[in-house]
This record gives C-alpha cells, structure tokens and sequence, in this order.
C-alpha cells in the first residue's frame, strides 16, 4: 500500500475521508512509515513487524515517537491510532517540546482544516442535537472565585469540591489557543483528572499539581478571564478554559450562532446591585455572552451596568471583575439541570483512549 493510500485509510478513521485539509495535517504529523504503521494498529508490534518487513525494536522506536506526538494513545492493553479528530487535535497540538519540530506550520494546517471543515461540522452536530430535542453536549461550570463558600454548590459545579476528590491533578497547554493563537489569555490552562491527568504527565505535555496548586491554578485562569466548561459524562476527565476566540467548542457556537444549541448554562445568573454599581465597565470588558450593558438607573446620573438575563451563562466571570463588589450570584435553575461527579474512581485502573479528552 502506498503511503498516500495510509494517509487516505487514516483521514477516513477520523471520520473525513478524502480531505485534502486533514492529510497535509496528517503528513505533517507523521512520515509515510509513521503513517503506515498507525494505519496497522491495533496489532501488535510483531505483527506489524512482519508485515512491513522491519525490526521489531524500529517499529517499536516509531510507535513511541508517535505516542508523544499524539497521533496514538499507547496503553497497557496496546496501541491504538487517535480515536477521532479532537484525540488527535487536542493529543498533536499541546506539545510545546515539539514545537521545533512541528510549529507554527502545524499550528496553520489545524486552522485551516478546522476552519473549512472541523467547526462547520461541530456546528452541524450542535444544531442537529437541538433538532432531537437533546441538551446541548457541554455546559458551564460558574467561576469558584463568584460563589466561594456557598451553600447552594453542588458537586458537579463546585471546582473546590472536584479537586479534593481527584486523586491526581495535572495543567497542560491548551491546544485550542496553541493552534489558533488569535489572543493573549493563558496557554497553561487545559485541567485534567484522573486518568486524563495521568496520561497527560505521561507524555510530558502536563506537570501535576497539588490541590494547593489546583486551587491557585483556578485563581489565575479565573483572573484570566477564563470560562470553565465540561462535557455532561458525569465522569468527565477535562476541565477546559474557554475564549470565544479560540476554543474549538464557543468559536464555532458564536461564529454559527448556535451558542443555546451547544453550551447550556450553570444553574446561576448574574445580578448587579445598582446602588453600590459605580458604573466602571469592567464587567461589560469582561462578559465573552455581551449579557451586560450600560444605561441609566432610574435616579441616577451615572450610568449603571444591567443583565440582560437571557444571555448571561452564568460562568460568574464578571462577579471577579468588579471592584466594588456590586454583582453576585443568583440561583436560576433547579439541581436537577446538572449531572452529579466522580460517581465512582479511575484509579488503579488500565488508561483507555475512551480516558483521554473525553471532553
């Protein structure tokens, strides 16, 4: 088989076949023999071995090479080539050690891939699982700093109380922001659990964290002006810190319009307390959902900052902006919106693709 038909087989594995985008991104990652050999996993590297007519231990040397790459996730049941394209994104582009190998080329051919062909496609998915009548795939988790030491947190959205369950923590870059590089917020914020941190310290994309270092970490991302978001398994594995300029799960939300299709809300909305409000505008600055503006209160001079409830999320990033400490948290939503966390351990058991960026 030539390579050119290796790279054919692995583009259509991801669910794209025939794109042009995709195997220059592919080509790139791997060389022709890389490619043959991811096309052949799962088998073993003897196998793979006797097929291609080359030593074990060269196959071997490739198959770890590639696993650091991120085109495989290497396991204690075997190899196995990137089980969809946001492994294979999210694995390739959050390797700054391979930058001198790989960017800002690498970086160029994801944007144009995804650009083209990724985000219509998760648009498509977000707008067709709202025809189905099905919640929106993601949702928000409110900012830890906006609701500190509430009663009202229940496990799945309080940050504080996921981390003291977590029995290993881990911050890598975020590939979203590496590949589109279009602002300046925090490329250290991709927060894994578990499994998903296990495998991201394994690769040496990550460094693990102490649930001191958890917490401060959360603080700057925070601070950052980072929105918090999750998948709804209820055993997610990634927290993701989300712009709306570069993230792979809001760009294409805004961009398409479909952010109530895609992202649902957390169980609070914002409120301004009017008469402490001194209409400074650093939450307007702040807001990614545009949910604030300014407009004169009734008996009052000054202009004053207002939610429109309708496009707040409730990520509570504004709350941390203010100065005076004139915007709070209300409860909107029922306990019922959100699923609970952590309904049973990861550990001690094998890694599986499933594990990696489930988000």
């Amino acid at each position: 088989m030539s390579s050119i038909d290796s790279y054919n087989v692995l583009t259509e594995r991801l669910g794209y076949p025939g794109s042009v985008r995709l195997q220059r991104v592919l080509e790139k990652l791997m060389s022709p023999d890389e490619a043959e050999i991811a096309m052949l996993l799962p088998a073993t590297t003897l196998e793979i071995s006797q097929k291609l007519g080359i030593s074990e231990e060269k196959v071997k040397e490739k198959i770890s090479w590639l696993h650091k790459k991120g085109a495989i996730v290497s396991t204690g049941r075997g190899n196995f080539f990137a089980r969809d394209i946001h492994q294979i994104r999210n694995a390739s582009a959050s390797m700054p050690s391979l930058d001198n190998v790989l960017m800002p080329e690498f970086a160029d051919l994801w944007e144009d891939f995804s650009q083209a062909e990724w985000y219509p496609v998760l648009a498509q998915k977000a707008r067709h699982r709202a025809e189905q009548g099905l919640a929106p795939a993601s949702r928000i988790i409110p900012a830890r700093k906006a609701l500190e030491g509430s009663p009202d947190l229940l496990p799945g959205e309080d940050i504080r109380a996921m981390i003291d369950k977590a029995e290993v923590m881990a911050i890598a870059p975020c590939p979203c922001r590496r590949q589109t590089r279009k602002c300046d917020k925090l490329i250290m914020a991709c927060f894994q659990f578990n499994k998903g941190a296990e495998y991201t310290i394994g690769r040496g994309t990550g460094r693990e964290l102490t649930k001191t270092e958890a917490i401060q970490v959360f603080n700057d991302i925070e601070d950052n002006g980072l929105i918090h978001t999750v998948g709804y398994d209820p055993n997610f594995t990634t927290i993701c810190n989300c712009c709306k300029d570069c993230c792979q799960l809001l760009y294409p939300l805004f961009k398409y319009n479909l952010l109530s299709q895609g992202l649902s809300k957390s169980r609070f909305e914002a409120a301004v307390e009017q008469a402490t409000c001194d209409g400074c505008q650093d939450c307007v600055e702040r807001c990614q959902f545009d949910a604030i503006e300014m407009r004169k209160a009734p008996g009052s001079k000054r202009m004053k900052a207002f939610v429109k409830a309708e496009k707040c999320w409730g990520c509570g990033l504004c709350v941390i902006a203010c100065p005076a400490k004139s915007i709070k948290m209300d409860m909107a939503r029922p306990q019922e919106f959100i699923p609970q966390v952590f309904t049973h351990s990861s550990a001690g058991r094998e890694i599986t693709p499933e594990d990696i960026h489930r988000h």
